[in-house]
């Protein structure tokens, strides 16, 4: 690498977060270059990442299937029944830390859990600063 190269730009590791996404171990770093997401998936390893520059929008967003909560209602006032429904529904929702691409080509998602959602939080922070000083 030429040092000597002002476009030449030395990555540094800022931080990063573990956890689960769709049952597969989870790591997202973020450095001062790029925000990146490596997942393990069946013996091997998937990376996703996206420039710093190419962050389009971020933030802690839930997940959940609607339909089972509409239709547990429907059937809670007709029937007397659909709680089946309504707790499946309570169980199955999903909170987690997200990232897209301006192109909107690329997702980065790590749920959250008890044991890492105050570090998912923290992460937000790490990432709008990075965001700020690549500015």
């Amino acid at each position: 690498m030429n040092q000597n190269n002002p476009l030449v730009r030395t990555e540094n590791q800022i931080a990063s977060v573990s956890g689960t996404c769709n049952n597969n171990k989870t790591i997202i770093s973020i450095s001062n270059i790029r925000i990146q997401q490596e997942t393990k998936v069946s013996g091997g390893k998937n990376v996703e990442y996206i420039p710093l520059e190419n962050i389009d929008s971020y933030g802690v967003g839930t997940s959940q299937q609607t339909l089972l909560l509409i239709l547990g209602i429907l059937l809670l006032l007709a029937y007397g029944l659909g709680l089946i429904l309504i707790a499946i529904w309570w169980f199955t929702r999903k909170t987690g830390l997200f990232v897209h691409s301006k192109s909107g080509k690329t997702s980065l998602l790590i749920e959250a859990s008890s044991s890492n959602r105050k570090e998912l939080f923290d992460f937000l922070d790490v990432i709008q600063t990075a965001i700020n000083q690549n500015k």
